[in-house]
């Protein structure tokens, strides 16, 4: 019985301290994304801003139908990083619109 103890106890603490961790969320529309509008400049931004925090971070697209032309994603981050898409992310069905025409619409580095 005591083994058991000491087992849980070395890896039950450790996840639960990780998962207690502050995580910053990061809502689309709280820098001014629309519904129905182009949010490529905003995601951008919210990336750019969530990969220099220190602590944990998730972006959340909420619910709701959402257009991103292109988005192009860099890192590196210096924390944990989550994308969470609660909505319905939509491109135009026609690749030649995209603005940098190179064939991807979203692209995740680093």
């Amino acid at each position: 019985m005591a083994t058991k103890l000491i087992f849980s106890v070395f890896f039950v603490l450790p996840f639960l301290a990780y998962h207690a961790q502050a995580v910053t969320v990061y809502d689309i529309t709280k820098y001014g994304a629309k519904p129905g509008a182009d949010i490529s400049q905003v995601l951008s931004t919210v990336w750019k801003e969530a990969c220099q925090a220190t602590n944990a971070s998730k972006i959340v697209i909420p619910k709701g139908r959402w257009f991103l032309s292109q988005a192009r994603l860099h890192g590196p981050n210096k924390s944990p990083l989550e994308l969470e898409v609660r909505g319905t992310v939509e491109a135009d069905p026609d690749i030649n619109k995209l603005p940098n025409k190179i064939g991807e619409w979203i692209t995740i580095n680093y």
